[in-house]
């Protein structure tokens, strides 16, 4: 398996205990996350009544996220070469609405794709804000909004 990562930039110091206690098991979520994402696993941290929404204001519940993850695993197994070498997440802000927490994320994935009859080194950079709360004693993602995106194939900005 490829590497996974969290880093904590930007965020300071919660100001009770509880959250403190909260932000480690969210960081953590992240953690769980990424590793799912290198399994291709797409619902180890949503909550049942997740929601995506994407750069272009398309908003979807997790059964049509899924679906378009299903498809996608498929697509990329018919691939020469496809893998997912690395990801990692960046919690760049949190902010506490009551018991739930925003974040502004940065997830970094990188990997092999196919280009043409070649392959290629291939990155992508999301940003979203993330809302989470607290269901049944865990934390689960409600909604991940995207808020910017960026790729590379062997270096060169795709648009």
């Amino acid at each position: 398996m490829g590497a996974v990562s969290l880093s904590l930039m930007g965020v300071g110091r919660a100001d009770t205990p509880a959250h403190n206690r909260a932000r480690r098991e969210i960081a953590a979520m992240y953690v769980k996350r990424a590793q799912a994402m290198m399994r291709k696993d797409w619902t180890a941290t949503e909550a049942p009544d997740y929601q995506a929404v994407t750069l272009a204001g398309i908003s979807r519940n997790r059964e049509q996220e899924l679906e378009i993850m299903r498809r996608l695993a498929l697509i990329t197994k018919r691939l020469p070469v496809q893998s997912t070498s690395k990801v990692q997440n960046r919690i760049v802000s949190l902010t506490w609405r009551g018991p739930d927490a925003i974040i502004m994320a940065e997830t970094t994935v990188v990997g092999l794709a196919s280009h043409g009859a070649r392959t290629a080194r291939s990155e992508a950079v999301v940003t979203t804000r993330d809302y989470w709360s607290q269901s049944a004693g865990s934390w689960r993602l409600r909604q991940s909004v995207e808020r910017a995106g960026k790729a590379w194939l062997n270096g060169q900005r795709v648009q």
